[in-house]
């Protein structure tokens, strides 16, 4: 005996139609992977949290020596779980300051441009840093 028959009553036919319908969708997210920023939060992971402070809103750049970038925030709000800030360059290279809100560099002598990005970052419980977005200027290197 067979338990699936053919179900030949119209009405019958079309309810189960419209419950298979509706179920549809709910099927559907059973099967969705939440991405990873809107997971559920593990009591673990809480006691790891890091919460990246903003990003600088500008860079002020020195257009005499000593070549310095300055990460600035509107009207010096810091963020107060500010812990540093991490520097990148390209056409030319940090000679100190690194991880401070101050950086000093030089520019390569073949370079045409600087390009000078910031991130800021705070600690996490567990040590860890987490940053914020990046802020970039650019600067030409040749005199008008």
């Amino acid at each position: 005996m067979s338990i699936i028959k053919e179900i030949t009553n119209p009405h019958i036919k079309d309810n189960i139609m419209r419950k298979l319908l509706f179920a549809l969708p709910l099927i559907g997210l059973m099967a969705f992977n939440m991405p990873d920023n809107l997971a559920t939060v593990t009591p673990e992971a809480e006691m790891f949290a890091c919460t990246p402070p903003p990003a600088p809103d500008g860079i002020l750049l020195s257009f005499g020596a000593p070549l310095f970038a300055d990460a600035r925030y509107v009207a010096n709000n810091i963020p107060a779980n500010l812990a540093g800030y991490s520097w990148t360059i390209s056409g030319g290279y940090i000679t100190s300051g690194q991880g401070t809100s101050v950086i000093y560099y030089a520019y390569d002598a073949n370079s045409t441009e600087v390009t000078i990005c910031v991130r800021a970052y705070a600690i996490g419980t567990d040590g860890r840093r987490c940053y914020s977005g990046q802020e970039c200027t650019y600067m030409s290197t040749e005199l008008n």
